[in-house]
């Protein structure tokens, strides 16, 4: 247990003091956290589309030190709220989930979104769940209406690559698998087992 709280909001982002009325952050839609020894990486998602990586160090040995907090750049945003942020490889790359329909994968070491799945060529269905398995390149997102979009061939070592080229999508599979029965329902969870038979 550590006492005092990380904040997203206002000019005093670090180890705060947890009062609701003065840290009060309505535009958080989805929070991932990750440590690293004893610091902490948290990914704040928000209704805008912003995505915020704050990394405070020795949170666990109670450090007061102040939070280094990097903010997305508008062009990489998502097109509406984020409904989901995951955490893969060890807190090295973030991924999120929007409104929008799309999914995208962050470097948190340089900061940067380093992937966006392709739009959909009609209306979007928003995303709301995301599964990662990125180790063996799979990305599995779940719309509000319980389809699954899977996104295979991703190759997250070289998307982590400084000084890289921009990808495309070529080598990246998409299937969509609708669920059956599902009609009228709402998505509050999504879990794969990444160890069961194909």
């Amino acid at each position: 247990v550590v006492k005092g709280y990380l904040n997203a909001s206002g000019l005093h982002h670090g180890l705060a003091n947890g009062n609701p009325n003065a840290e009060f952050i309505p535009d958080v839609s989805a929070c991932a956290v990750s440590s690293e020894g004893p610091s902490a990486r948290i990914a704040w998602g928000r209704r805008d589309g912003a995505l915020g990586i704050m990394w405070h160090p020795r949170t666990m040995a109670g450090s007061r030190a102040a939070a280094n907090v990097n903010m997305s750049r508008p062009e990489e945003e998502h097109r509406g709220s984020i409904n989901e942020a995951v955490f893969a490889r060890g807190g090295e790359a973030c991924v999120t989930v929007g409104a929008d329909g799309t999914a995208k994968i962050w470097n948190t070491r340089r900061f940067a979104c380093v992937w966006t799945s392709p739009l959909p060529d009609l209306v979007p269905e928003p995303f709301v769940k995301v599964f990662e398995d990125l180790t063996r390149g799979v990305l599995i997102c779940a719309t509000d209406k319980g389809a699954l979009n899977v996104f295979t061939g991703i190759d997250l070592a070289s998307l982590l690559v400084p000084d890289r080229t921009p990808p495309t999508n070529n080598a990246i599979r998409i299937f969509r698998v609708n669920v059956s029965g599902f009609e009228g329902g709402k998505v509050s969870q999504l879990h794969i087992d990444p160890n069961s038979p194909a």
